[in-house]
Formats: structure tokens, sequence, C-alpha cells
């Protein structure tokens, strides 16, 4: 609902994305120690004007996916840079993936990838659309594709910096 009034991102300010994901990933570190994933962290620079506590929201949300679904994969990788004069933060798993064709449903409101999910093993289905709101209120791209070598990669392209 805050995203549909405008009031999800609030307090703008000159962030460094390589900051924000390294205090998140240390954060979740023993969350993911305990579930068997590597975690690997290759952060560059990528500036950006945005809300430190919505931003670290989406990042938690980005790496507990990883950790709740694509823990098999005993891997995730968390990237920042720019890219085409762009701002990006990527989150990289070796998990199932999604099956194919289903990559747009897993930002849909409620949408679960296996629908036997009960809420008590599954989630709520909100993860990845809370993710999408924080990105859009931040004018930012979220895109979610396979990986090459199998898992999902999850990619947050910012506006390019000035």
């Amino acid at each position: 609902s805050l995203a549909e009034t405008n009031s999800l991102v609030k307090d703008i300010e000159p962030l460094d994305l390589a900051a924000e994901c390294a205090a998140v990933a240390e954060a979740a570190r023993p969350l993911l120690d305990e579930a068997g994933i590597c975690l690997n962290l290759s952060l560059d620079p990528a500036p950006v004007q945005g809300d430190r506590q919505r931003l670290r929201q989406l990042l938690l949300v980005l790496i507990d996916n990883v950790r709740r679904y694509a823990a098999g994969g005993k891997s995730l990788r968390c990237s920042t840079g720019i890219r085409e004069g762009r701002p990006f933060i990527a989150i990289e798993d070796r998990g199932p993936g999604f099956p194919p064709g289903v990559e747009a449903h897993g930002i849909e409101l409620f949408w679960r990838t296996e629908p036997s999910r009960a809420r008590t093993t599954g989630g709520t289905g909100l993860g990845l659309s809370i993710a999408r709101a924080i990105a859009q209120a931040h004018n930012s791209d979220m895109q979610i594709a396979a990986g090459q070598d199998g898992g999902t990669i999850v990619t947050i392209l910012f506006k390019t910096t000035s």
C-alpha cells in the first residue's frame, strides 16, 4: 500500500550500493552459514541516491529468498558496480531456479513457484513483489533471469549516475 501512494521511499541520500550490500551481507552471514551457503561478494563502487532502509530491505528480501529457496545450490554471489553507465546490484544463486517460462510470475503478489507450498513452508509470495516495489520506487528496473549454469540472477539496474 505504501508503494501505491508513493510513500515507500522517504529518506533519499547519497549511498554506495557496495557499502549497503556489504552491511546487509554481513548481517545475513550467520543465517547463510547455518544454511551452508557460501557468500561471494564482488562489490565495486555504485553511487546512487536512495533510501538506505528500503534498499537494505530489498537486499535482505533477495538474500533471504536464496536462503529459503536456493540453499541447495550452496552459493550466493552479490555484486555491485556500473553497467552501461547505470549502478546495479546483482544477486546470483546456483539453486533450482524458476521453472521455464515463469520468470514473469516471480514478481506477482502472492505468487509462488510451487502452488502446493503452504504459508508455513513456502512463505507468503510477497518477497519479490516487495523487492520490485522498492526498486520501482527508486526509478530502477528489476530483472529476473536464469543463470547460465543454473540458478537465478536478480539484477536491479538504477537510473544513470549524474
